[in-house]
């Protein structure tokens, strides 16, 4: 019976197990034309080969299968037949079977006139098991390809496409939002930097009018304190003329009496001094005297006047400076309140502009997905 020739397996030939010349038979056909029964066993002398497809209709039905496979190579031009616009969840098995036909063809012509001993049948049959594996596999993610074209699956690349650009038109209504936001913030940031200017101005006036009345307050006690002084002054030499006043007239009252009394009542009145000078009539009084006394009262009087003046101002300065106190510590609270509002903003400010550069990044990542879809299905 004739053996059929020997095919390489995993990239070697079996070259190496040639009989020799007068074993070789009289004549070898090729692979195709041989049968095998699956009944026997693959090493035995009676083993065929099943025919199949020819080398050249296997490496037509793959360049069919990779022109379908292919994303990226379209409609050849002047083709009828529409470009693939969909994809299979995994491209090996059409890959696998395209370099298989490669392989095929690259072998046929050594592999055909080759000898081959029974020993060499049994890899080889394993390697056509293999191949008719591979050329399965191969048909079936062709069969999926076209059945995904002409049914129409709602998970092709249209409906992926479809979800990109409605992610695209929420990055854009976001970053929309996002830009609306930012410039709210800016214009509200502008306006607190606004109030903290005036603020600040307001402060700046309020600390001039607090220093100005306190230069004010620091003349006045100035004043007080030289009119208290001038007072007491003239309240020492008051004391003093006083004292000269009273010596003078005791002086003139005790000449008078001299002038105008008896010896006999001068030595009753040595004798009795006290009920002498109670018994005395009071001299007239002095015009000079009346003038002094007159002068020292409207003199007294002006010092009272200027004392319960400078009490009664004193007291009104006292109370403007507490309200300026209490005016500056509320301005300055409010101020305070506005830093942190301020600085509560800008860091608000700086999150958003985070979030709009990570936004950002996603958006630019989905425009290039979308993208790239749009270059594979075109």
């Amino acid at each position: 019976m004739d053996t059929p020739a020997t095919v390489e397996h995993n990239g070697s030939s079996s070259s190496g197990n040639t009989r020799p010349p007068d074993e070789r038979p009289a004549k070898r056909p090729r692979i195709q034309s041989l049968s095998a029964s699956p009944s026997k066993s693959p090493s035995g002398p009676n083993r065929r080969i099943k025919p199949g497809p020819s080398r050249s209709s296997v490496g037509l039905n793959l360049s069919r299968v990779t022109s379908a496979s292919d994303p990226e190579a379209g409609s050849a031009p002047g083709s009828t037949t529409p470009a693939s616009r969909s994809f299979p969840l995994s491209i090996d098995p059409i890959q696998a079977t395209l370099a298989l036909s490669k392989i095929i063809g690259s072998e046929s012509t050594g592999a055909v006139g080759s000898p081959s001993s029974p020993s060499t049948h049994q890899p080889s049959y394993a390697g056509l098991l293999n191949q008719r594996d591979v050329l399965l596999r191969g048909f079936k993610a062709v069969q999926e390809l076209r059945a995904r074209e002409n049914g129409g699956s709602p998970t092709g690349s249209q409906v992926d496409l479809e979800t990109v650009l409605v992610e695209h038109q929420q990055a854009l209504s976001e970053l929309s939002e996002l830009h609306s936001k930012q410039h709210q913030l800016e214009d509200q940031i502008t306006c607190a930097q606004d109030s903290i200017d005036l603020l600040r101005e307001e402060a700046v006036d309020a600390r001039s009018a607090l220093k100005e009345a306190e230069s004010a307050r620091d003349d006045l006690r100035r004043q007080r304190d030289g009119l208290t002084k001038e007072l007491g002054n003239v309240r020492k030499e008051l004391s003093v003329v006083r004292g000269e006043l009273d010596a003078a007239r005791a002086g003139s009252q005790s000449a008078h009496v001299g002038q105008h009394t008896s010896p006999e009542a001068s030595l009753a009145a040595d004798a009795e001094p006290s009920s002498t000078a109670v018994s005395m009539s009071p001299l007239p009084d002095d015009p000079l005297m009346a003038e002094l006394d007159a002068s020292l009262d409207a003199l007294r009087h002006d010092t009272e006047h200027r004392e319960r003046t400078l009490d009664s101002y004193m007291s009104e300065l006292e109370t403007t400076n507490n309200d300026l106190e209490a005016e500056r510590e509320m301005w300055r609270l409010k101020a305070t309140g506005l830093e942190d509002e301020v600085r509560k903003r800008v860091e608000e400010v700086a999150e958003w502009q985070r979030r709009y550069e990570a936004r950002g990044t996603r958006l630019a990542a989905l425009i290039h997905d979308m993208n790239e879809l749009r270059a594979r299905v075109v």
